[in-house]
């Protein structure tokens, strides 16, 4: 009896999903003449089919409502989303988009230290502000180590076209120390900092995009402590290229498929280059789990206050968190992701990588890491937060233990 209900069962999915399939088929070649949107208490419908990337005029086909289910939720800004196509007189087609938005205000408070430094403060996060799914980022630092705040504004869609904007700023004081893979201290660096940006970006598909931003940096240096640097005043100027490339699907609680990034960079008072970029592939495996691969590298003339942070970030969680720069780096590493807990809130998501690398600075000098490690991710399914988690990780090369903290990235 069992195995006949249950035979009974898979004939009637296939037939259910076999008649879907005829469905969309015979919508496939006409064109879509309206959107309804409903669900959406903040966002304005017009963010919501913006970011569903659906014109009017546009050919409905086969692949049409997967593929804007899957740009609705790879926004962030939505827990769940329903697509469906009706067939209207004519060759037309009518989309109806039912969404449930997340929280997008986020006040994040801040605390670390390391036993002998202390910093605390408050991040602010705004996703979607009014509705418009522009975004916001505050925040504010302070603590033995000095004083900072930041700020950064993003339109993903300027006047609802296809252009980008950002803009952001930075100032403060601060101690910044940079170890080497052992924990040891390789230099301290104090003073003052003021920074900012101006970017634009045209995204020419639902996976690939360009961009380039104009950068400045000062920095004024007060006192050092283990390397030969002089106390002064210290600028950069540069104007920077980027070409992305994200074909990742969502899969559960994550991401699947390969996503790509380079940037390059000219760097007016060094006279010198910068390049770096990022490759990564997300492969499923059975159950919802998933494998990864991950490969970055960089090569520039960066002065010492603009070298890029190679610590806290997949790839280089065996490196001190927080506490290493580099101006020249390659790391590849591979991980395995398994979703353990899925509930109304979340889900929860265990990891477990290998990396290997090598990293050169200015003035802390060329180190090689590598080493096994693993963690936890939180996947907040009502909040605009993509994942938060911890990690712990083992240096072969150093026998250094290090734990970091994942905060915002994308799953």
């Amino acid at each position: 009896m069992k195995k006949t209900f249950t035979a009974l069962f898979f004939l009637l999915l296939t037939s259910v999903l076999l008649m879907a399939a005829d469905m969309d088929s015979d919508l496939t070649g006409k064109n879509i003449v309206t959107v309804e949107v409903s669900g959406n208490k903040r966002t304005t419908n017009r963010a919501v089919i913006r970011i569903s990337r659906i014109k009017i005029g546009d050919t409905f086909s086969a692949g049409t409502i997967r593929r804007v289910e899957s740009n609705l939720t790879k926004s962030g800004l939505f827990s769940t989303n329903e697509v469906r196509a009706e067939a209207l007189p004519g060759n037309a087609v009518k989309l109806r988009i039912e969404v449930d938005e997340k929280w997008t205000l986020l006040p994040i408070p801040v605390f670390f230290s390391d036993g002998e430094s202390v910093m605390g403060g408050i991040v602010l996060i705004e996703s979607n502000l009014l509705g418009t799914a522009k975004q916001v980022i505050g925040g504010f630092m302070g603590g033995t180590d000095g004083v900072s705040g930041f700020a950064v504004y993003l339109d993903p869609a300027v006047l609802q076209t296809s252009w980008q904007f950002v803009a952001s700023g930075g100032a403060g004081t601060e101690e910044q120390e940079v170890d080497s893979p052992d924990g040891s201290v390789e230099y301290l660096v104090s003073g003052e900092s003021l920074s900012g940006s101006l970017g634009v970006g045209y995204r020419f598909t639902d996976a690939f995009q360009t961009g380039g931003r104009i950068r400045f940096q000062e920095y004024h240096v007060d006192a050092v402590d283990g390397v030969s640097l002089e106390t002064g005043v210290y600028t950069e100027q540069e104007c920077v290229l980027q070409a992305g490339y994200d074909g990742t699907t969502p899969y559960g609680s994550l991401l699947r498929g390969f996503q790509c990034n380079l940037e390059s960079a000219y760097l007016f008072e060094t006279a010198g280059f910068s390049h770096k970029g990022r490759a990564e592939y997300l492969l499923p495996a059975f159950n919802k789990q998933r494998l990864r691969f991950l490969l970055q590298g960089g090569y520039g003339d960066k002065p010492f206050f603009l070298e890029d942070s190679v610590s806290g970030k997949d790839g280089f969680r065996t490196l001190p968190f927080g506490k290493a720069v580099a101006d020249d780096y390659i790391s590849l590493s591979a991980g395995y992701d398994i979703p353990v807990l899925g509930q109304e809130w979340g889900a929860l998501v265990l990891t477990g990588f290998y990396e290997w690398g090598w990293y050169e600075s200015t003035l802390a000098g060329s180190h090689v890491f590598q080493g096994p490690g693993g963690g936890f991710r939180v996947y907040l399914k009502k909040v605009a937060v993509p994942a938060l988690g911890v990690d712990l990780a083992y240096n072969l090369n150093s026998e250094a233990l290090v734990v970091s903290i994942a905060l915002g990235m994308r799953m």
